[in-house]
């Protein structure tokens, strides 16, 4: 209550402040600072900030914990003072303390802060503790070493607890290393430290045992029947043995180490997994037992039905309790990798994406960062092997493999940068398509390091992405050999990627590499998807591909365009399949002897399809393809909604007469279907002028940096280029808009521009970028019927940080040429005070010990004063050339009188121009007004100008006139005049190209002028440059009273 009333009291005196979430806080921190200290010298307060911290700890306030761990942790440190004070930390016992610490490590590894929890963890273990406490802290730090990627620290705190921990505890910390080795591509290493703790169990021999000897564990999973070992287990007790649960995640945490390394020993996991639940009753590792079963059968080359029943029970076996009781980590483990490898049966794999991604996002979110990495690879995989838009996947791949090589899991990030490198080879950055170098990786060192860990899991991927490349780079033999070597390779791992994909990629080369057995194989692989998505459109293909190499170009030409059109379904969309398949079509019909319109009505598809994709070499490679059949022939963009169809106009030269854009047909794509063309062959003409001028339109926007946007006047954008995307938000019913900041920015200048029909230029900020916006609106014809505007947006943030490092680099030049100056202004004022303490002492002297009535109190006083007078005018000195010299960290927009301005310029370039001339002159125009300027800024601009006029005068008689007037528009203009050398017709003529100089002869750069137009710029004026019959050369910056285009800094602080 009492506390209350002086909360209250102090309320009322503006000394503390209430926010809407009841949090009290001060005012300012000056009353913070006086509260903390007159608090330290009251025992009491103390006592009673002890006990409060205290509570909070106990009652799991995360943010006290963990700032009081930072405080004891900190120990005598002088930064911790300001938080908590050392006196308050000497009441906290050291029984409190211990616990403190061990819960604020536990917090910052659940906020994954392991360098925290490490300093936590070491700072307990100084004070004396329980053995049992200081056992479960080196676990904690254990797991922070680990997050950490610390191996030194991971090893000391293991050593520590193998030496105080029993067999259970110490095999329950090596399941870290299990993960750490496999991350770190040391895959044997993870399997004998997995081999280790099932032997140390006493799990059954065939789970670390090697090869044949799980001969025992085949024959009891052929004992087993499938359904009656499953109902079993769903009927069973969840099992309460430590040791079982143990030996069950130890399986399951090798499951990817064994894919990789070493298939032999999926016998005898699933065997343990499965013999544990029996025995003891279910751990909630069965599904993993089934998935290893799953995979053993597949292995094998057994039926794929089994495969199917088996991945069935897995998926149905993470409902039971067992699972449901689980820690979350090990939960989501279980369920992600048991999705990993039993999903595929139920979802087409494009439905895989979003289960993927939030499984990436659970696991990010409690901790279970491999089972996150997996989730991610496989969905970033799934997106490039289905034909997502290639830059938009490098994008994303780069992304994510930052992030999973953050948490430390580097042999994922591996696989994924494999992936990243293939998008970056199929969009055409690289010197050779065909291999895995670019700027990601190196297909050498790759190869090398897979086969130095043994990596089988990776060097498969390697094999199957270099066989994609050569499909896609049209290199037939190296295309079939890497696809035969993934299928004897993929026995296993082709559990996890699209089944049909290698067959389809191999059947679309085997007749053309001369290996028509492996096309057959790949026929009566193919033949039991043929039913299902997409292994339909994949089967159709390779039937087409083994009908065109027979001879049968009409039946291979149905087989074509009944898989392009099952490509492009709605549902499942593949446009990169697509676009190989009417490659394929018009490469069998040139090859045959068909008709021109024909074969350029499927090149057209394949071209617009690919240039979707982003494959530029594809695109490229039919475009000559199309060139070859018909050289006129228009470059489109061939998507699904529109299908295009051209057909031949009897005439003499048999050239193609018509192109024709119809709607899509219900059936897909038939020529059976269509209805015969009716337009003329002026209609087509000026129809294929339009296709070309929108094609070419459209790529010249989407090869352009700057961002375009056509909008009406309520903002609705009618088009935008892909670098536009930050700038719009989709609405209701696929519409977009523009960006509500950026529209209320803009608001009043679109305004005006559609009102006068006059383009304007913007600067704005958004999200704490620069961005200059032209706005150009539609000729009146175009806005008689609807106002339309063109937005161009270009962002400049780089460019106006480089031209404010140049502002400062000649600021402090400018201080350095002022040197002489600053030392004459310092040393008169000094010679001063020099003199008036001089006359001091002798005054003083007269004073003391005589009776001197000459000496009077006027004349110390007078003395006083010229030493105060020369003291102020040191000090305002020192003050200018620091505000001159901050480089722009304290630039203030303010309202300024030019006459002062100029004032302080000529007093700084005063003594630097007597080098030069003895007439550095100041002509004031006491009508003036002032002006909104940022005051150091205009004073630099002008010290360049008068610096640039100095070096240019022949003679000392020779004048240097500064001057300031208004115009016949009101603005102000600062003119620096000299009777020097002129100026060059570049510069008469208004031109003014950056870093332009009349001096290049003597080492000028023109960066002085640079900068002088670029402060004009920022005030929303000019440079201009001119001469009259007084002076050779009148540079003049113009700024007006009314600044629309500058962009204002915020204000700094004044105690900054």
């Amino acid at each position: 209550g009492d506390h209350q009333i002086d909360i209250a009291v102090a309320t009322r005196a503006f000394l503390l402040q209430t926010d809407a979430d009841g949090r009290i806080a001060f005012r300012h921190d000056t009353i913070e600072s006086a509260a903390r200290e007159l608090a330290r010298e009251d025992r009491s307060i103390v006592n009673d900030a002890a006990t409060v911290l205290l509570k909070a700890v106990e009652s799991g306030d995360r943010r006290t914990t963990l700032t009081l761990a930072r405080a004891l942790a900190a120990g005598d440190d002088d930064a911790s003072d300001e938080v908590i004070p050392p006196i308050l930390l000497s009441l906290l016992p050291t029984a409190s303390a211990i616990p403190i610490l061990r819960r604020a490590a536990e917090y910052a590894l659940d906020m994954v802060l392991p360098s925290d929890a490490l300093v936590f963890c070491d700072h307990a273990l100084t004070l004396p503790c329980a053995d049992d406490v200081r056992l479960a802290i080196h676990r904690v730090a254990h797991e922070a070493a680990f997050l950490a990627d610390d191996a030194y620290a991971m090893s000391r705190h293991f050593n520590r607890i193998r030496l105080r921990s029993n067999v259970l505890a110490v095999n329950q910390a090596r399941q870290l290393w299990i993960t750490r080795s496999y991350a770190k591509l040391a895959i044997r290493g993870a399997l004998r430290i997995g081999s280790m703790v099932l032997r140390e169990l006493g799990a059954h021999p065939d789970a670390w045992r090697h090869g044949s000897s799980c001969r025992l564990s085949r024959d009891y999973l052929v004992s087993r029947r499938e359904r009656s070992l499953l109902v079993r287990i769903e009927r069973g007790t969840p099992s309460s043995d430590p040791s079982a649960h143990l030996i069950a995640t130890t399986c399951s945490r090798l499951l990817l180490p064994i894919l990789t390394l070493d298939p032999q020993r999926l016998a005898g996991m699933a065997r343990v997994i499965l013999e544990q639940a029996e025995r003891s009753g279910p751990t909630g590792h069965e599904s993993v037992g089934f998935i290893y079963w799953r995979l053993l059968v597949g292995w094998d080359g057994g039926p794929t039905c089994v495969r199917f029943r088996l991945a069935k029970h897995a998926m149905r076996l993470l409902s039971i309790p067992a699972v449901a009781q689980l820690d979350p980590a090990t939960r989501h483990w279980i369920e992600t990798f048991t999705t990993f490898f039993g999903i595929e049966w139920e979802l087409e794999h494009r439905d895989k994406i979003p289960v993927l991604q939030r499984a990436y996002d659970e696991g990010m979110r409690i901790g279970s960062f491999e089972a996150a990495a997996n989730a991610i690879h496989l969905r970033c995989q799934i997106e490039l092997y289905h034909g997502d838009p290639l830059s938009d996947v490098y994008t994303t791949m780069d992304t994510y493999r930052r992030v999973i090589a953050r948490i430390g899991h580097g042999r994922t990030a591996t696989a994924l940068s494999k992936h990243q490198q293939a998008a970056e080879c199929l969009l055409g950055r690289t010197a050779n398509p065909l291999v895995l170098t670019g700027s990601v990786c190196d297909e050498d060192e790759l190869i090398r390091r897979n086969t130095t860990a043994e990596d089988l899991f990776s060097q498969v991927g390697v094999t199957r992405l270099k066989a994609m490349l050569a499909v896609y780079g049209d290199d037939p033999v190296a295309a079939a050999s890497g696809c035969r070597a993934t299928f004897e390779r993929e026995r296993t791992v082709n559990s996890v990627v699209d089944v049909t994909l290698v067959y389809f990629l191999w059947g679309m080369v085997a007749w053309r590499s001369d290996t028509p057995d492996d096309g057959m194989t790949v026929l009566a692989l193919l033949r039991p998807w043929r039913h299902t998505v997409p292994g339909r459109h994949r089967y159709l293909a390779v039937r087409g591909e083994h009908l065109a190499a027979r001879g049968r170009v009409a039946a291979a030409a149905r087989r074509y365009r009944r898989a392009y059109a099952a490509a492009l379904s709605a549902d499942y969309p593949y446009p990169h399949e697509a676009a190989l398949i009417a490659e394929r079509h018009g490469d069998a019909l040139q090859g045959n002897g068909a008709d021109r319109v024909s074969i350029t009505d499927a090149y057209l598809r394949a071209q617009g399809l690919y240039d979707r994709w982003g494959a530029a070499h594809a695109v490229e490679r039919v475009r000559k393809k199309l060139a070859g059949v018909a050289p006129d022939a228009p470059r489109v963009d061939a998507t699904e909604p529109t299908r295009i169809r051209a057909t031949a106009v009897s005439d003499a030269t048999g050239n193609i007469g018509e192109l024709q854009l119809l709607g899509r047909a219900d059936a897909g794509y038939d020529a059976r279907q269509q209805e015969p063309a009716a337009s003329t062959t002026t209609l087509d003409s000026m129809r294929r002028l339009m296709l070309n001028a929108q094609s070419n339109l459209h790529l010249l926007f989407a090869t352009l940096s700057d961002a375009i946007i056509l909008a009406d006047d309520s903002m609705r954008v009618m088009y935008h280029n892909p670098p536009a995307s930050p700038y719009v938000d989709p609405v209701n019913g696929g519409m977009e808009r523009v960006k509500r900041p950026v529209a209320v920015a803009l608001e009043a200048a679109i305004r005006a521009s559609l009102n006068d029909g006059v383009g304007r230029e913007q600067e704005l900020a958004l999200d704490g970028r620069t961005l200059r916006v032209v706005i150009t609106p539609a000729p009146s014809a175009a806005r008689a019927a609807r106002s339309i505007i063109a937005l161009s947006v270009r962002d400049i943030t780089d460019m106006r940080d480089q031209e404010r490092q140049l502002i400062v680099a000649d600021r402090l030049a400018s201080l350095g040429m002022l040197a002489s100056t600053i030392a004459h202004e310092v040393g008169n004022p000094n010679h001063v005070i020099g003199l008036a303490a001089q006359t001091l002492q002798v005054l003083v002297g007269r004073v003391v010990g005589t009776d001197d009535d000459r000496v009077t109190m006027t004349d110390i006083e007078r003395a006083l004063d010229q030493v105060v007078e020369g003291a102020q005018r040191v000090d305002d000195v020192i003050r200018q050339i620091k505000e001159y010299g901050r480089g722009g960290s304290d630039d203030r927009w303010e309202f300024v009188d030019p006459a002062e301005i100029c004032e302080r310029v000529i007093r700084f370039s005063r003594t630097f121009a007597t080098h030069y001339t003895d007439q550095l002159l100041y002509e004031a125009d006491h009508d003036v007004p002032s002006v909104r300027v940022v005051r150091s800024l205009v004073e630099q601009a002008l010290i360049n100008l008068i610096k640039n006029a100095c070096e240019a005068i022949a003679d000392r008689s020779a004048r240097v006139v500064v001057s300031t007037r208004s115009d016949s528009e009101g603005a102000v203009v600062f003119a620096v005049s000299d009777e020097g050398r002129g100026i060059a017709p570049s510069f008469a003529s208004g031109s003014n190209p950056a870093f332009l100089t009349g001096r290049a002869d003597e080492g000028g750069t023109g960066l002085g002028l640079s900068i002088v137009r670029s402060i004009a710029g920022k005030h929303g004026g000019l440079l201009r440059f001119r001469s009259d019959d007084r002076f050779a050369t009148i540079a003049e910056i113009v700024i007006p009273t009314e600044q629309t285009g500058s962009v204002e800094p915020a204000d700094a602080d004044d105690d900054a």
